[in-house]
């Protein structure tokens, strides 16, 4: 068990990648953790849920020392009372990414079962970029996981398909522009992505 991967910005922005295979208690090693933290961890059942948890709550306490309270918004979206707050969980990879204004990540393996999904979030220009990849399986896992990353930022009321599109021919160092069509407005994000032990991790902060 260990971070992976850590990365800052000079705006505060800060990422934390854990690698974890067990699920403890927070008391047992987290040791920044809140009443808060270990009423949360207790109120899951499923041991699944609960490794999930303690592996991205793992990459906010320890990897990034991040001690103040997890809030949450009425649809679900993770925010900290000063900062934007993202959290994703790919066992056994768990990561936590903070911003000042806007924070979104995902954590995805390569998995086959994302070719039977493809038509529900991926626009056709995009499969095609996809399938003349030379990894059409890569490109077509870092496209979910940059639009997971960017859902995240807003947090519901924005269709994969037609609310965000990526130009996936447009790369420079593994960062994708995605726009955003959302309540009538235009926006773009700036998407990194970075494979870390197998799995794609997209992130996009501000």
């Amino acid at each position: 068990m260990g971070m992976v991967l850590r990365l800052e910005w000079q705006n505060g922005a800060c990422l934390s990648v854990w690698h974890n295979t067990a699920s403890h208690p927070p008391g047992d090693s987290l040791g920044h953790h809140s009443s808060e933290d270990l009423a949360e961890f207790n109120g899951l059942r499923l041991e699944k849920r609960r490794t999930e948890w303690f592996t991205s709550r793992l990459a906010l306490r320890e990897g990034l020392k991040v001690t103040g309270k997890v809030l949450y918004r009425p649809n679900g979206q993770p925010y900290l009372e000063d900062a934007a707050l993202s959290f994703s969980h790919c066992l056994p990879l768990g990561g936590a990414l903070v911003a000042p204004n806007t924070a979104g990540l995902d954590i995805q393996v390569l998995d086959e079962k994302l070719k039977r999904i493809e038509s529900k979030f991926a626009h056709p220009d995009e499969l095609k970029a996809v399938y003349e990849h030379p990894n059409p399986l890569l490109l077509l896992t870092k496209l979910w996981s940059i639009k997971e990353a960017v859902f995240k930022v807003y947090g519901e009321h924005l269709p994969f398909i037609e609310g965000i599109r990526v130009n996936l021919h447009d790369q420079a160092h593994d960062a994708y522009t995605a726009k955003v069509v959302r309540k009538g407005q235009s926006h773009l994000h700036t998407v990194h992505t970075v494979m870390v032990q197998g799995a794609v991790v997209a992130y996009t902060a501000t």
